[in-house]
């Protein structure tokens, strides 16, 4: 999703072929993303000439046979490193949710995402992009849905919603004086942006699905319970 697009406001949606644009450029990690499909893109042009079976031949001769998945914001259970479950954790555990009053993302469940990278193998076409997205909904969308799967009691904690600019200078200044922060910088600068994009090339192609928003972040929400995370 990052090697995609992003905007200031919720009110545009991406695809594949949606022309790259500075903003998401100026993310180090965007950024990466970018250089990285590009340079595959690179391998996927050139002509290549090395040792190989016959068999082989005719593709390497053309370029290698590059498909590109751009999965959106992936969740699911034992993300045992927090990559996307740490969000959720915050929700739950936090006395008071704090949410930028900007921003949003695509998610989506990792066993549909896992299904489409099976399926990109025999279906997916040679030098097409896909985007592996889902519902796309507001950080404080996400954060409701999940106090919700938490429970009765989870789902009456308040959430202060605060100017972006505020929250994001405020934790930057935090971040300068080695105080603890509620959120890391660089996570919370693409937190404010939207991040909305379409999969419907993924879905009539390589037979993509797509969860509800609860469906989705169900199974990383029972995770974190069984694993004591928090308590309903």
């Amino acid at each position: 999703m990052q090697a995609i697009n992003c905007s200031r406001t919720g009110d545009r949606m991406f695809t594949e072929d949606s022309p790259p644009e500075a903003l998401a450029g100026t993310l180090g990690y965007a950024a990466v993303k970018r250089a990285a499909e590009a340079l595959v893109g690179e391998y996927a042009r050139v002509r290549v000439r090395a040792r190989c079976p016959l068999s082989a031949l005719t593709s390497l001769q053309a370029g290698l046979p590059v498909i590109t998945l751009c999965p959106a914001e992936v969740y699911g259970a034992n993300d045992t490193a927090m990559v996307t479950a740490g969000n959720l954790k915050a929700f739950l555990c936090d006395p008071l949710v704090v949410l930028p009053r900007s921003g949003g993302t695509s998610i989506c469940a990792l066993q549909d995402v896992a299904a489409a990278c099976v399926a990109a193998l025999t279906r997916g076409r040679p030098g097409q992009r896909y985007i592996l997205g889902g519902p796309n909904v507001s950080v404080e969308q996400l954060a409701r849905a999940t106090l919700r799967l938490g429970g009765a009691r989870l789902e009456r904690k308040p959430i202060l919603r605060l100017p972006s600019s505020l929250l994001l200078g405020a934790v930057r200044l935090l971040a300068a004086l080695r105080l603890p922060v509620p959120v890391e910088p660089g996570v919370l600068a693409f937190a404010v942006l939207y991040w909305f994009v379409d999969s419907s090339r993924a879905q009539a192609e390589l037979g993509y699905t797509q969860r509800s928003v609860e469906d989705t972040l169900r199974p990383a929400v029972e995770w974190l319970r069984r694993e004591g995370h928090f308590r309903a």
